[in-house]
């Protein structure tokens, strides 16, 4: 999912893969009425921060990616000030490839000092997200 999308519209990407209905997903968050779903779809309503991790767990994605997308749109300053008091927030998809790395490099702690390395880790991103 290109990090160019609205918080929306990954919501309603999210939503419209889930084999949950609406009306469940909307349950499961403590809400009566599905309208509150297609609402978050269509951005006419902010999914409210407390029911992102519920979110995450109803729609099986890693909560710390679905927070990051939801505070990176709706409180940029909020998001800026939590990485740069507790550090980079990584995601369980993002530990795998890091550990991958580590295996691959035997652990020997690349440096990206180089137009050629960096071209080479977007390459890779962009072979993982196709």
């Amino acid at each position: 999912m290109p990090a160019a999308l609205k918080f929306h519209e990954v919501f309603a990407d999210l939503i419209d893969r889930s084999p949950l209905t609406q009306r469940e997903i909307a349950t499961k968050l403590g809400y009566d009425r599905q309208n509150i779903v297609s609402m978050f779809k269509s951005g006419q309503a902010k999914v409210p921060i407390n029911k992102i991790g519920p979110l995450a767990r109803i729609l099986e994605v890693d909560a710390v990616w679905l927070l990051r997308r939801c505070l990176q749109e709706y409180h940029p300053d909020l998001w800026a000030v939590l990485e740069d008091t507790l550090g980079p927030r990584v995601t369980a998809h993002e530990v795998e490839i890091l550990t991958a790395l580590r295996v691959a490099t035997d652990d020997m702690d690349p440096r990206l000092s180089t137009p050629s390395a960096k071209a080479k880790v977007n390459e890779l991103a962009i072979a993982l997200t196709t």
